[in-house]
């Protein structure tokens, strides 16, 4: 008698469990936003070798002569994309 009071007390309980575990599923489901991309910084693109940038730096105007003499190769691809960007909003 006690055991089949004990194995219908944990059928209840496993029921119960499946249950509540359901509607916890579906209430998320319902509750879900989507995930945004994480933000990742743009690296500059370095394809092009430095003699190259000097000499578009050069033709766009791009600081002064001295500036692009010493510059790196990451500083005059982002004055040139600097330009870019405030020649297209003009």
């Amino acid at each position: 008698m006690t055991d089949q009071v004990l194995c219908t007390a944990a059928v209840g309980m496993a029921a119960l469990s499946l249950l509540l575990q359901l509607i916890g599923a579906i209430a998320s489901k319902q509750e879900a936003s989507p995930i945004p991309a994480p933000l990742t910084p743009q690296v500059p693109s370095l394809n092009l070798k430095r003699t190259e940038l000097l000499e578009h730096a050069r033709q766009l105007k791009v600081g002064t002569a001295s500036w692009r003499a010493t510059a790196r190769k990451s500083e005059l691809l982002e004055a040139i994309r600097d330009h870019n960007a405030a020649r297209r909003a003009a």
